[in-house]
């Protein structure tokens, strides 16, 4: 599968939602919602669970990820990720890395990971 990094560093092909979407896994789908329910500690359905990738502009995205302020600051700054930004790692960006530390259990998603791949964009900057 293709690599899409996200606003934020995220790397949307290895996200489960982004794959249940490309894949149309409605298992997958079932078990991300449960397991997210309990990361989160708040109800998510399976039909929840479609993500075409932070760097569509039109299409599906998780509800969160359709109205997250990273993703909306890189769009209104014409950047692809946050590592092009002169800003960076700016506040909002710090405190999405923590959120990523907080909630989501470690592997591709995590804020180690987010944050390294931003830091290998703007080294080949």
């Amino acid at each position: 599968m293709d690599t899409m990094v996200a606003c934020c560093g995220v790397d949307c092909a290895a996200c489960d939602a982004y794959v249940a979407t490309r894949t149309d896994d409605d298992n997958l789908r079932r078990i991300i919602a449960e397991r997210w329910a309990r990361q989160l500690d708040v109800p998510v359905e399976p039909e929840y669970i479609n993500c075409n990738g932070c760097q569509q502009i039109d299409g599906r995205h998780l509800g969160y990820c359709a109205i997250c302020g990273i993703r909306a600051c890189c769009l209104e700054k014409h950047h692809e990720t946050c590592a092009e930004c002169a800003e960076y790692v700016c506040a909002r960006l710090q405190r999405g890395f923590e959120f990523l530390s907080e909630t989501l259990e470690g592997g591709p998603l995590s804020e180690l990971e987010a944050h390294k791949t931003l830091d290998a964009l703007r080294c080949r900057r």
